[in-house]
């Protein structure tokens, strides 16, 4: 061991001890230097594009119209979640309110792929038009209410 040693140039205890401080040094220095650079991505980054200040009745940067088209196409699919909802879970309401809100953020999710908008500004006008009462396909409004939280029976 000690030919090793000194084949490495680390014949002598004081060697071996400088290279021992030199290489702790340097586990304590490449992390911060990979923090900081970390650090300066984040802050040289461009913020996220900010939703369009309303326009007239815009709220959520989209118009009232726009705004029940979305809402429409979430109803048109209301009734089937539903059913498929009803169909996994026959005899547990809240397991089928939860099922049915699952299918209900993934329709959320690609609206807001084909639109061009933020999930945000979906679920947005989704809570609006259960707030105001908006019309689904058959003239009735969507339900407000959920089933108090109780875990799945199966």
């Amino acid at each position: 061991m000690k030919k090793l040693l000194a084949r490495l140039g680390l014949g002598d205890r004081d060697r071996l001890i400088a290279l021992h401080r030199r290489l702790g040094l340097a586990t304590l220095v490449i992390p911060v230097i990979l923090l900081a650079v970390i650090v300066a991505g984040v802050v040289a980054s461009a913020p996220p594009t900010p939703v369009a200040p309303p326009e007239g009745d815009g709220l959520f940067g989209l118009d009232e119209e726009k705004r029940r088209e979305i809402f429409t196409r979430i109803t048109q699919h209301e009734h089937f979640a539903r059913s498929m909802a009803e169909e996994q879970f026959p005899d547990d309401a809240w397991s089928q309110s939860d099922a049915y809100f699952g299918h209900m953020r993934d329709l959320v999710v690609h609206l807001a792929f084909v639109h061009d908008l933020h999930t945000s500004q979906i679920f947005l006008v989704f809570d609006e038009g259960i707030r105001k009462h908006w019309p689904d396909d058959g003239g009735n409004p969507l339900p407000a209410s959920t089933e108090p939280l109780r875990p799945r029976i199966r």
